[in-house]
């Protein structure tokens, strides 16, 4: 009996002695602990910069699980963990208890930290496609409750609710607000009469490859290996088969077509759980298309003119006077999009300069070459608006955007970069965070007067009126090709190309912006003969600097300088610098051909040892050259050790 008392008390004399070792390491060992941390959380920061990048390309475009999210909240709650509050003065703190604390809670953080780098292995950031109908995150105008549109509001809803009817028109004007209403008929649709609501740009000519592709994302369809015609079957099998009922909305038509053939939208007698709402310009499309129910979408009612107006001008009645206000709104023929874009404009301008407007907008003439008079207005209203633009680079950036196709959504980085692409003539001075400053500036003044559109998804759109208005006001210099018909102006600016065949020749010395729209084939038809006019012009296009910063990321270099202005004595350091860890040794392949002045390839004369250069090159091609060595000064390390060919001509 006493022998086991004394094992039991032996065993538990050990047991606390093994505790108070495991508690003591935490006050005698702190400044490990805290080390340890800060090991693991740069660890956990780098994973995370990793797990947020991915999470960055997901939005917009695909669901983030909500795994990834709660592992990004965690994460982020242990990077921020304040060390400084916790260290105790460096561990010299006085108060043993309080340090005791402080290493068991970094030795605790330090596991959570292990135990969420090894979740991470283990993440799916995305959980399928996000529905990105454009019912939920694009909302071109703020749809208001106007008097004259109540009505006809309520005759769209009332028509799409009937099922009976299937196929319904809403017909109008360019600029009367067809695009909101249809949106705000979708969204108050959406799970209540339809469980899906899917809106589509059409536009003009219809892209009915991209259409379909989109119509399948939104059903669920894979579509990447489909022949076309295969596609629009597959989604005509699915729409005929589903259980929930589906709203279409085909947004700007300009043109009838077969919706079965094309898209694989099923017929009227097919079509049970479906419906399909068009909206157009032309009366003749609803009732071609089949439309058992159209409705009419007027101009603006005088008095819902002047809301909307007040609204975007947010008038002072005290300093303008009601007359003034009636007689500029009377020349917007009751268009929404222009007055809106005529009230921001005006807003906060003196009265004199009101009145100087509207003697602007009663002189002045329609660049339209329409019949109908009241886009005449329209398009005076809009020109008015794109002159007092302050920002020279707004102005440029409006008429850029309109090069894009008719409702397309332009991201506002594609955007910025082009602004900043074309600023850089004449503007080397500025840096890049200047210059990204000032076409942000440009593009927040193009949205705030209504000339451009925003969404919630850092997107950007020009109203199909609009672009009609900027592709006509720099008619000399601004073309959009989408067949071969149509013959390319001379002296142009501003080019889109939507075609996969391009001309023999042109002649684009004036040429800024070429944007190019490929129609579906892999490779684009481009005759060698195409640029020669332009081969003189095209340096401007590309800064000195971003110029050697291609050059030395390439991996095939060519350079011909029969008609190059620079002169280079060599490529290193006169073109790329000499960097301490590499210089052109991504370069696999080099062409150059016609620099008389070039003495050599590499110069290292007063620079260090250690220089390496054209490391990987595996051929060398030179022509009509007068280089007397490859390199000046000492060899660099590892020079053209993988050099298999090297070619002279006239050398």
């Amino acid at each position: 009996m006493e022998g086991f008392l004394l094992d039991l008390a032996k065993d538990q004399v050990s047991n606390l002695v093994n505790l108070v070792k495991n508690e003591v390491q935490y006050l005698c060992c702190f400044n490990s602990y805290v080390e340890n941390f800060c090991k693991e959380r740069e660890r956990l920061l780098a994973k995370c910069k990793d797990i947020n990048i991915d999470i960055g390309k997901a939005k917009g475009a695909s669901k983030v699980t909500n795994e990834v999210q709660q592992w990004a909240s965690e994460a982020n709650g242990l990077i921020n963990y304040n060390i400084k509050a916790k260290k105790c003065f460096f561990g010299l703190c006085p108060n043993c208890w309080c340090q005791y604390q402080c290493g068991k809670e970094f030795a605790q953080k330090t596991l959570q930290i292990e135990d969420l780098l090894k979740r991470c292995n283990n993440l799916s950031i995305v959980a399928g496609q996000v529905d990105v109908s454009s019912i939920k995150y694009y909302s071109p105008q703020i749809f208001l409750d106007f008097e004259s549109r109540k009505s006809k509001f309520q005759e769209l809803m009332k028509a799409l609710e009937d099922e009976n009817c299937n196929m319904v028109g809403l017909q109008g004007l360019g600029g009367t607000g067809k695009t909101s209403m249809a949106l705000k008929v979708g969204e108050n649709l959406e799970g209540s009469q339809f469980d899906k609501v899917i809106f589509l740009f059409v536009s003009k000519p219809p892209d009915f490859k991209n259409i379909r592709h989109e119509i399948a994302r939104h059903l669920d369809l894979k579509s990447n290996d489909d022949k076309e015609e295969e596609l629009s079957k597959r989604i005509w099998s699915k729409i005929t088969s589903m259980e929930e009922k589906l709203l279409v909305i085909l947004d700007d038509m300009w043109e009838e077509f077969d919706l079965k053939k094309e898209l694989g939208i099923p017929s009227v007698l097919q079509r049970k759980g479906c419906s399909v709402l068009i909206t157009t310009r032309n009366l003749n499309i609803c009732q071609n298309m089949g439309c058992q129910k159209t409705i009419q979408l007027e101009k603006l009612h005088e008095e819902d003119a002047l809301k909307l107006f007040h609204i975007n001008a947010s008038i002072n009645n005290s300093t303008i006077s009601k007359s003034l206000v009636q007689d500029i709104v009377k020349q917007y023929g009751g268009v929404p999009v222009a007055i809106e874009a005529v009230a921001r404009m005006l807003k906060n301008w003196p009265p004199n300069d009101w009145k100087i407007a509207l003697k602007t907008l009663k002189s002045s003439k329609s660049i339209l070459d329409v019949n109908d008079e009241n886009l005449k207005d329209v398009d005076k209203c809009l020109k008015l608006s794109y002159d007092n633009l302050k920002k020279e680079k707004a102005k440029e950036l409006f008429l850029i955007s309109s090069m894009f196709l008719e409702d397309e959504e332009i991201p506002v980085q594609v955007l910025s970069k082009i602004g900043i692409g074309l600023s850089s003539f004449g503007e080397n001075d500025k840096d890049y965070s200047e210059k990204i400053l000032e076409v942000h500036a440009a593009i927040r003044e193009l949205t705030s007067s209504s000339l451009l559109l925003s969404s919630e998804r850092d997107l950007v759109k020009m109203h199909d009126l609009v672009r009609e208005v900027a592709l006509r006001i720099e008619d000399k210099y601004i073309q959009s090709i989408t067949d071969l018909k149509k013959p390319i102006k001379e002296n142009l600016r501003y080019l889109l190309w939507k075609n996969d065949n391009f001309p023999d020749e042109f002649n684009g010395k004036k040429l800024e912006f070429l944007l190019i729209f490929l129609s579906g084939s892999e490779d684009l038809d481009l005759s060698e003969t195409f640029f020669n006019e332009m081969r003189n012009e095209l340096s401007h296009l590309v800064s000195d600097a971003t110029f050697k910063k291609l050059v030395k990321r390439a991996e095939l270099l060519i350079l011909e300088g029969e008609h190059e202005q620079r002169i280079w004595k060599n490529l290193v350091p006169d073109l790329v610098a000499i960097d301490e860890e590499e210089t052109l040794n991504d370069l696999i392949i080099l062409h150059l051909s016609s620099y008389p002045h070039m003495e050599c390839l590499v110069d290292t004369n007063g620079h260090n040892s250690g220089v390496t250069a054209f490391c990987n090159l595996v051929e060398l091609h030179l022509s009509r050259m007068d280089i007397e060595d490859l390199f000046s000064g000492s060899q660099p390390s590892s020079f053209l050790e993988q050099l298999e060919i090297m070619r002279l001509k006239e050398c």
